[in-house]
């Protein structure tokens, strides 16, 4: 079955270089090979894994689709989509932060285009200029 997924990923043209570096006692050893000779089936049981887990679906039930019957054989892929949560709930606080400045910004800018004796000047939404980036 592996040959056969090669065949199909050579066809489908995924052939960057791909380098694995190991060592053989102290010998370190650098192998270049086209992504495609490293593709198998493993590959997409990672793959399944990671994608599973990653929006939220328990190890648990990831374990008994998978057939792991040991958690510490899991771990490794729970630790990777924990990081990728990570980095998705910081983009979130970003976007929250913004939001927070945007609205402080409208509201100054309400202050001070309703203060008397204040020039009136052609108004600008800088909120929704910030909106924009």
């Amino acid at each position: 079955m592996n040959d056969y997924l090669k065949v199909l990923y050579k066809l489908a043209e995924i052939d960057e270089t791909v380098s694995e570096i190991y060592y053989r006692g102290n010998e370190r050893i650098e192998d270049t090979k086209p992504k495609y000779e490293l593709m198998g089936t493993h590959a997409g049981r990672r793959t399944f894994i990671y994608n599973s887990l990653a929006p939220g679906i328990s190890a648990q039930v990831v374990m008994k689709w998978t057939g792991h019957s040991d958690y510490k054989a899991i771990k490794p892929y729970i630790d990777i989509a924990d990081t990728v949560k990570v980095n998705e709930m910081n983009k979130w606080n970003i976007k929250m932060k913004t939001d927070e400045l945007i609205r402080k910004i409208d509201a100054k800018l309400l202050e001070l285009s309703e203060a008397p004796n204040t020039k009136k000047y052609k108004w600008f939404d800088f909120s929704a200029a910030l909106r924009l980036l």
